[in-house]
């Protein structure tokens, strides 16, 4: 038994994925519907009576039976990114004059802390609660 598989491998080359097939009863040709009632799947094409699942060309996008479907579950995000980071404007020109003023000072780091605590900004905790 084994010499003939041998002999078959030697007369067909090599096996490759271009020269498989499958096992005997491994595979079906595909159904042809609507071609007569002996068919099986003749008349409706077993798309049953009336409705609109039985038409063509129409399909119910995101229709989940009446329940609220997912795209009006979830909350609306559009272009505002979650992790978006909070930039400030600081104009220099008043900047220069704040050191002009002697508020600023030249030596120090001009950051959020600082301009908060030379009053510089004053932030609205009103607003924030």
């Amino acid at each position: 038994m084994e010499n003939s598989t041998k002999e078959k491998l030697e007369n067909t080359g090599s096996i490759s994925l271009n020269n498989l097939k499958g096992k005997f009863g491994s595979t079906s040709k595909r159904k042809r519907v609507g071609r007569g009632a002996g068919s099986g799947k003749g008349k409706t094409s077993g798309r049953g009576m009336k409705g609109q699942k039985s038409r063509s060309g129409v399909a119910i996008k995101s229709f989940e039976g009446g329940q609220m479907p997912l795209y009006r579950r979830l909350p609306k995000r559009g272009f505002n990114p979650i992790k978006k980071v909070k930039i400030a404007k600081i104009n220099i020109e008043k900047l220069q004059t704040l050191i002009e003023k002697n508020i600023l000072k030249t030596d120090e780091k001009i950051d959020l802390k600082n301009l908060i605590k030379k009053k510089v900004i004053v932030l609205f905790l009103s607003l924030l609660i």
